[in-house]
């Protein structure tokens, strides 16, 4: 059975209630937990992200399933690297609603060099 719930409000038994604006524009529309860490990258797990392409040591691209409006959408990027910490940040002129990507940096210092590491990325906005 197909069907459609209209509703301006979601309320739960114990925990109060809910307007349904937060879950549409407040929720991830794409996120991806990927192990960049190998010779070809994977999605480990994930919403909305098709692909991952490898660009070279720690520059990663990611394909989403379905696009986003615009290429202006808000954007969160972590890597995992308990040794040498580090930066890791979308690469700014790259992005567009069905591709973006992101980058992994070794450690702080001043020009730290690209690594590959395990990754989470995640787009909020809305989708196409």
């Amino acid at each position: 059975m197909a069907g459609k719930i209209i509703a301006d409000q979601i309320e739960h038994s114990t925990a109060g209630s809910l307007d349904t604006s937060y879950v549409v524009n407040g929720s991830a529309k794409a996120w991806v937990n990927f192990d960049g860490g190998v010779t070809t990258p994977s999605v480990i797990e994930g919403l909305n992200s098709s692909s991952i392409t490898d660009n070279g040591s720690g520059d990663y691209s990611v394909s989403l399933g379905s696009s986003m409006s615009s290429s202006t959408y808000g954007r969160l990027v972590s890597h995992n690297d308990a040794i040498y910490g580090g930066m890791s940040y979308f690469h700014g002129s790259t992005g567009t609603s069905s591709l973006y990507r992101v980058l992994a940096r070794q450690g702080h210092v001043t020009t730290p060099p690209l690594q590959d590491t395990d990754m989470f990325a995640a787009l909020f906005g809305d989708l196409a």
